[in-house]
Parts: structure tokens; sequence; C-alpha cells
């Protein structure tokens, strides 16, 4: 476990810490299986359409992340549980992947938002909805206040755009040979010009780089659930009669030692 700057190292703060990672562990287990089972409803609930197909369902950005961030969660439980910090390649993982993810779901909201206002009907099952909507608020709380998590490099931000980048160019390359793309703003048969479509692309990736930017900067930051173990240990030590407290102050500087 990361060293506190606080002067002292008590069993209280040790015992809050464990209790914090058992707690945030089972909380990363619970989003993986909820993203689980709502990968395998939106594919069911995708099976009632005449359109659909396997290789199209897959070929969706929200659901690429959506495995990839069932992937990255539960090695990060993995791991909490186990009552280690995030290495360093996780802490690059987690924000990459998390930042994929809010960004679909910005997209998907106001994709819904123009089809409302251009007439056209987009049925969101609750699938759909954990996915692009609670999945990605959960994650994000569980980045700023999970314990263990790290500070993620801003090359992340590069990751996110390469990968975003280059899934467009194989959709529009594969577009024309399946006859299908995934979103309007990268059909030319739905854009009025080439105009719209650099548009789009463009509000596409300052946004994708944007919430990385984002993401990376809070990590910089220490977890709000390892300052509030520190200040249940500060509690917990005054609270105790003097010489418990002076023999809890030595049991720590021993164990510095």
């Amino acid at each position: 476990m990361r060293s506190s700057p606080e002067p002292y190292d008590t069993a209280a703060e040790v015992d809050s810490t464990v209790k914090l990672r058992v707690t945030f562990g089972a909380l990363r287990l619970l989003m993986a299986v909820v993203c689980l089972l709502a990968l395998i409803s939106r594919f069911l609930w995708g099976l009632g359409s005449a359109t659909f197909t396997p290789g199209n369902f897959f070929a969706y950005l929200t659901i690429q992340s959506s495995i990839l961030f069932l992937v990255v969660t539960v090695i990060a439980a993995i791991v909490t549980l186990r009552g280690m910090d995030d290495p360093p390649w996780l802490d690059l993982a987690r924000a990459t992947v998390l930042s994929c993810t809010v960004s679909c779901g910005v997209i998907f909201a106001l994709i819904v938002e123009q089809s409302g206002e251009r007439g056209f009907r987009i049925d969101v099952p609750w699938s759909d909805v954990v996915l692009h909507f609670v999945l990605p608020t959960v994650a994000v709380l569980d980045w700023i206040i999970g314990p263990g998590r790290g500070v993620a490099p801003w090359r992340s931000i590069a990751l996110v755009l390469v990968f975003m980048i280059g899934w467009g160019f194989v959709t529009l390359v594969r577009g024309p040979i399946v006859g299908w793309y995934p979103y309007f703003f990268l059909d030319p048969a739905q854009l009025a010009n080439t105009g719209q479509f650099l548009t789009y692309s463009t509000i596409a990736v300052l946004l994708f780089g944007g919430i990385s930017a984002a993401l990376v900067a809070a990590s910089r930051s220490t977890p709000l659930a390892e300052r509030w173990a520190t200040r249940w240990a500060v509690r917990a030590v005054l609270s105790t009669p003097r010489t418990e407290q002076a023999q809890s102050l030595r049991t720590g500087a021993g164990r510095r030692r």
C-alpha cells in the first residue's frame, strides 16, 4: 500500500483501508457481472431485429469498449481484493478503457436526442441504459474514490485517440462491403456532404480527447477513499485514552523502522 504523508501508521488506518479495499473490490466484481449480463441481454435483444448480425453487433464501439471494460474491471477487482495498489499498467488500462466507455455514453445520448428532434425513434432497452449511462457513471465515481488507484500517464490520451481513429477507419472500410454503418454520422448516405462528416468527426475526437484528459487529470489527486481511511484513523486514535494513543504511535514507528 502507498505510504501516507501523515507521520503515523496505526492499526486503525490499516483496518479502515482493508475494509475499503474489500468494499470496492466487491463493487468492481458487481460492475463486471452487471456489464456481462447487459452485454448478453443486448445481444439477445438484437436477435429480434431482421437486420441483426453478430458481426455488426461486435462492430459497435460501445460493445467493444464494454467488453474491454469487463476485462479490466475484473482485473482491478482482483488486485484490490488482494490488498495491492494498481500497478502502472493497470492505471493506464483503466484510464484508457474508461475514457472510451464514458465517451460512448455521451455520443449515444446525443444520437438519441438528435433522433428525437428529427422524428426518428430509437428503442433503448435496459441493457443500453446500463452500458451507456449507469456503468460509466459508477466507474467514474470508482476512479475518483476507489483505493489503490495510482497516477495515469498522459499517453493514455494518445491511446484513446489511436483506438478511436483506428476503429473509425476500419468501420469506413467495412461499411461499403457489408452495407451497414453503426452510426449515422459515418454513413455517407445519411450525410449531406463531406463537411458534415468532418464536423462530426472533429467533435468526436475532441470529446474522446477531452474526457480522457479529464480522467488523467483526476488521477493526479489521492483517491478519496484513501483520504477517508486516514481521517478515520486519526479519529480512532484521538478517541482512545492517551496511554493507548502513545502505544499506537510507538507501534506505528516500529513498523516504519
